[in-house]
């Protein structure tokens, strides 16, 4: 065997080895960082319920809206503020991340928060959250029950009647917030409290409302 032809093998069992290594070494590199990609996906889906205690795989299911409001029927649930003009019915148990069950009630009436604490479970502490339109119409209809929340002033009261029972809230504080602060919604309450939310600034943001509760009967 020739001189140049034994360097031409050996040139060519390098090349062929260096290609090996290579493919070899970005095929292990590329899984590296595919899956450290993976581990910063976010496992984020709609409202973060643990925040409040609550395990959401425990919890029930959405109720139909018919079965909430023929509840709501027979069972009192109003919000009277009368300093601002505000005395509706309130329909109970609505979820705020189904967009097609909470804008059915909001069309007649002040939805309660789905997983938040009704009036005679928030005794000692927790958290009553009611929300409802700022403003629009529906079939002709003035359907903005918290126009003038704004307008509330401190140390002023709202009323809650609840299952034969009155409940009695002052108002504490007001904020406005951004639509993706949750946490007005899921945070725990050590003290008996009402929490009201409305639109602010067109849609684009949120006004909430807290309220303390002062008393019962």
């Amino acid at each position: 065997m020739s001189k140049k032809l034994v360097i031409a093998t050996i040139s060519f069992s390098l090349i062929v080895l260096f290609g090996l290594f290579a493919n070899l070494n970005n095929t292990l590199f590329g899984e590296k960082i595919l899956a450290a990609k993976e581990d910063n996906v976010p496992d984020v889906e709609g409202v973060n319920n643990s925040q409040s205690g609550e395990n959401p795989n425990n919890l029930p299911q959405t109720e139909k809206l018919s079965d909430s409001i023929d509840d709501n029927i027979e069972e009192e649930f109003r919000i009277v503020i009368s300093s601002v003009g505000i005395s509706k019915d309130v329909v109970r148990n609505v979820s705020p991340s189904n967009s097609e069950e909470y804008l059915s009630v909001l069309n007649h009436s002040v939805a309660h928060g789905k997983y938040t604490l009704l009036p005679n479970e928030a005794i000692d502490s927790g958290n009553v959250y009611l929300f409802a339109h700022r403003q629009g119409s529906y079939n002709g209809k003035d359907i903005g029950f918290f126009k003038k929340l704004n307008e509330v002033q401190p140390g002023e009261e709202a009323y809650i009647y609840f299952d034969g029972h009155t409940y009695i809230y002052k108002f504490r504080s007001s904020v406005i917030i951004s639509p993706k602060d949750t946490y007005v919604y899921t945070a725990y309450s050590p003290t008996p409290t009402l929490t009201l939310q409305t639109c602010e600034d067109g849609y684009s943001k949120r006004l909430i409302l807290t309220f303390d509760l002062i008393g019962w009967y």
